[in-house]
């Protein structure tokens, strides 16, 4: 019996499990699969006629100047090559689960490393996934476990909080800074909106302190100093004065999805979504910029009450789950892809997604006045994260049009969140 190792997880984690071809959806396509050496060696020694034509289905890349050898699959019609008329795996089919890449035998499941910690937690691009972990009205809660390990995962996002490689990030403290952001973003005391601007008012002066070098030996002050003014109320006229600007909020995510479609194969299930959105607002093929915003704002007063008020406690889950999955706001000190941020981009990033979402919901539930219903909310999500959060290069690319027209700033990220 393998060693057991010490987990981290939400509470949902444990419960599930792939639905298969009962799924509406597939992660055999809109996405990209990363075929990990071990396997892609596999897949070129392999005899079975399966795999004859291997060559044909993936590109090769080296990842970094080690010219480590991955591949991905080259899809068709947006979809895996493998992809059977079933909607089922042919690779699993034929040779069983033990053949498939790393990426295909663990998601929707990520797995990251906090010293000797693993965190677990799942992608929201996996509809089941968005059911068990957003539904609840109930916070998310976390346990730690003790359990095997899972045996396809071998590389890991990770923190080794004693590590010297910190960047000037105050990694030492990650446990209690991770652990704050998510309690500040489920307390219900202040609006969804609130919290996300609090937590970047945190991250703001967080990032000031790595700015100077105190990081370190200054962030448990700071936590100590927020709990206090989020417990006192201190921060209330802060969050008074931060205004609705509609017309910005619609503007940025019109914008940002129509870039995003024009990158790449889009998910129809999301273009329907944003289909539905543009419909909701009244906004067609011959509508100027002015009609948008009047649509939105009519939209956002109408039905942006009645959205938190139904679905309030989703949107904190996905800001929760995302916070603790990317380790945020810190990120991991390596990875397999990392692109290093500062704290405050960290929450740039997960800024412009909230707003993107948020302002995708209020739209919709004009288009189906007020009631879309949890099946409706589920594929908007689950679309949107397989869309947008597992697109980092279209990400990192709307982050850069932020900074380059200096607007990756508290004031802007405020009336964004509001």
């Amino acid at each position: 019996m393998a060693d057991l190792i010490r987990v981290v997880q939400p509470s949902y984690y444990s419960r599930f499990h792939c639905i298969g071809s009962t799924c509406e959806d597939t992660c055999c396509s809109g996405m990209t699969v990363d075929i990990d050496p071990d396997t892609l060696a596999r897949f070129k020694a392999s005899s079975h006629p399966l795999f004859a034509t291997i060559n044909d289905h993936i590109t090769e890349f080296a990842v970094d100047e080690s010219m480590v050898v991955h591949a991905v699959f080259n899809p068709v019609d947006g979809a895996c090559p493998y992809l059977d008329p079933q909607r089922l795996c042919s690779i699993h089919a034929a040779v069983g689960e033990d053949a498939l890449a790393k990426t295909c035998a663990v998601y929707p499941r990520l797995m990251t490393r906090v010293d000797g910690y693993e965190y677990r937690s799942l992608y929201m691009s996996c509809p089941e996934a968005v059911r068990l972990a957003l539904m609840d009205r109930a916070p998310m809660t976390f346990e730690r476990v003790d359990t095997a390990p899972h045996p396809r995962v071998t590389e890991f996002a990770t923190i080794d909080t004693e590590s010297a490689d910190t960047d000037g990030k105050p990694y030492v403290h990650f446990e209690p800074i991770n652990q704050f952001v998510i309690a500040t973003l489920q307390d219900r005391r202040y609006a969804v909106w609130e919290r996300v601007v609090i937590v970047g008012l945190f991250c703001e002066r967080l990032q000031a302190l790595v700015d100077s070098g105190d990081s370190a030996s200054h962030s448990l002050a700071l936590i100590d100093t927020f709990a206090s003014d989020i417990e006192s109320g201190a921060l209330r006229s802060v969050l008074a004065s931060v205004s609705a600007q509609p017309s910005l909020q619609v503007v940025f995510a019109v914008r940002s999805i129509e870039e995003r479609l024009a990158m790449e194969y889009t998910s129809p299930r999301f273009i329907e979504c944003y289909r539905r959105f543009l419909e909701g607002i009244g906004f067609g093929e011959s509508s100027a910029t002015p009609d948008l915003v009047r649509a939105y704002e009519g939209a956002t007063a109408a039905y942006s009450d009645k959205l938190f008020a139904d679905y309030g406690h989703v949107l904190e889950h996905v800001l929760v789950n995302y916070a603790f999955r990317s380790l945020f706001p810190l990120g991991p000190q390596a990875s397999l892809h990392l692109v290093p941020k500062t704290i405050f981009a960290e929450y740039v990033t997960l800024v412009m997604q909230y707003s993107i979402l948020r302002t995708l919901l209020v739209g919709i539930m004009a288009r189906l006045e007020g009631e879309p219903g949890d099946k409706m909310i589920v594929q908007t999500i689950q679309s949107f994260s397989k869309t947008i959060e597992q697109s980092p290069a279209y990400l990192a690319q709307v982050r850069a049009g932020l900074e380059s027209a200096a607007m990756a700033t508290m004031p802007v990220m405020a009336a964004l969140a509001r």
